[in-house]
């Protein structure tokens, strides 16, 4: 799949934009269930400047993006929120590119407004979003060629931050000594692969030249296909023979790893990765806890005995590549000689032949992040916040069991090498 299939008639949008708004909802403050509290909506992680609270999550994306990108620009006389003090604290993105310097990115969790003011914020800019789209001439200019793709991008923009509100979650929860328990976040935990998952089983891609990266239109998307600009151009790369594995490394295999002193090992890592990990007093995956000999996981489930079974999660691409250099300098497990992470070209044209290439974790590439040739950025102001910050990140491909909606093979994550909060795990290529 090439890109994204979207709605473009105002009706399928208009649903398309309720049920995006219901499922990040449906989070926070689930039907028939109690709500997460207001106090976890706040907590933020001293340690990791990255995460962000869930009611900036809720306010930012339910709300701010589409009173600065559509209630602002498209409704009759604009829009501003009743609540200014609301507007002002959403007013920078998840890069952190803040208006206002005396808010620093690790207090919005506790400034004002309160959960439920920001509740109701949303819930007034939903009602705003609805009336203006059924306002609209869904044959005019305006709606095609302006408002249109900012609703698409404002829906897009709430799938990325479900995801990353419940990365969040999960960091702030495990810092409680008592394990928090999200029932209705249950689903969001990572599955199991097949007891029968044999990963010497590979997909052998053949040396040659390979078509890569989208064919969609973008902006206004009247084609109904949706893409990042940093997605296209299609294009032509060479890749050399060598085989993906089918299946993801589980915690099994990676459990063998830290037995076999992985960790304190340098001759596996690379010089900024093992920096990293002794500075921060890293030995296990993000939210491995050690029981005696055996170990914990501390998951929306609570603290569980590690399912062998599972992906391994919640690991950098510093620990996914020394576990790769550990692979092949050993020979352990399932490995040889020319063991590697693979390249994100790889993973895409080998997508479709992959076990769990989505709905389990994403997987980390070898790949630094570089745009692609004759690309062209989307004019659009929204997409600021997509194309900011992106130097010294890898790819990741593929989606985790978190992600809302499954996006194409040519979709490009983007995280900084020394992220652990991202559900994000280890595929293997071997060099033929």
């Amino acid at each position: 799949m090439l890109a994204v299939p979207v709605a473009t008639d105002k009706t399928h949008l208009l649903r398309d934009f309720q049920a995006a708004f219901d499922g990040f909802m449906e989070i926070i403050q689930p039907i028939n269930r109690d709500p997460i509290n207001s106090e976890d909506l706040c907590l933020q992680h001293p340690l990791y400047p990255e995460a962000n609270s869930g009611k900036w999550h809720l306010g930012h994306a339910l709300g701010w993006y589409w009173e600065r990108f559509v209630l602002s620009k498209f409704s009759q006389g604009g829009y501003r929120s009743s609540n200014e003090s609301i507007f002002n604290l959403y007013n920078y993105n998840s890069s952190h590119q803040v208006t206002d310097p005396l808010w620093s990115r690790n207090q919005h969790g506790w400034l004002r407004p309160r959960v439920d003011e920001v509740k109701n914020y949303v819930a007034e800019v939903r009602q705003r979003v609805i009336e203006l789209l059924d306002s609209f001439d869904k044959q005019s200019q305006c709606w095609q060629y302006t408002v249109l793709p900012s609703i698409i991008l404002g829906i897009q923009h709430i799938y990325q931050h479900q995801e990353m509100m419940l990365a969040d979650l999960l960091l702030v929860s495990s810092c409680d000594p008592t394990p928090m328990v999200y029932a209705h976040l249950v689903k969001y935990c990572v599955p199991s692969q097949p007891i029968q998952a044999n990963h010497l089983i590979r997909h052998r891609i053949e040396e040659g030249t390979y078509e890569v990266g989208s064919d969609a239109q973008g902006p206004p998307f009247i084609d109904s296909r949706f893409c990042w600009d940093n997605e296209l151009s299609r294009h032509e790369q060479v890749v050399a023979e060598c085989q993906i594995a089918q299946y993801l490394v589980t915690n099994r295999q990676y459990k063998k790893f830290i037995d076999d002193g992985g960790y304190g090992n340098p001759r596996y890592w690379s010089t900024r990765g093992f920096d990293f990990i002794q500075r921060n007093n890293i030995g296990a995956p993000l939210y491995w806890q050690a029981d005696g000999s055996s170990w914990l996981l501390r998951s929306f489930a609570g603290i569980e005995a590690l399912d062998p079974l599972q992906p391994v999660c919640n690991v950098s691409k510093y620990e996914a590549a020394a576990y790769a250099s550990w692979v092949k300098k050993t020979g352990s497990a399932h490995g040889s000689l020319g063991t590697r992470l693979p390249t994100e070209v790889e993973l895409e044209i080998s997508a479709e032949h992959l076990h769990n290439f989505h709905g389990h974790v994403w997987q980390w590439t070898a790949s630094p992040y570089a745009l692609y040739p004759k690309h062209k950025a989307f004019q659009l102001a929204e997409m600021d916040e997509h194309n900011r910050n992106s130097d010294g990140t890898v790819v990741l491909r593929g989606s985790s069991m978190a992600t809302p909606q499954k996006p194409s093979s040519t979709f490009r994550y983007l995280r900084h090498p020394a992220t652990r909060t991202q559900f994000a795990g280890i595929r293997l290529a071997i060099d033929c």
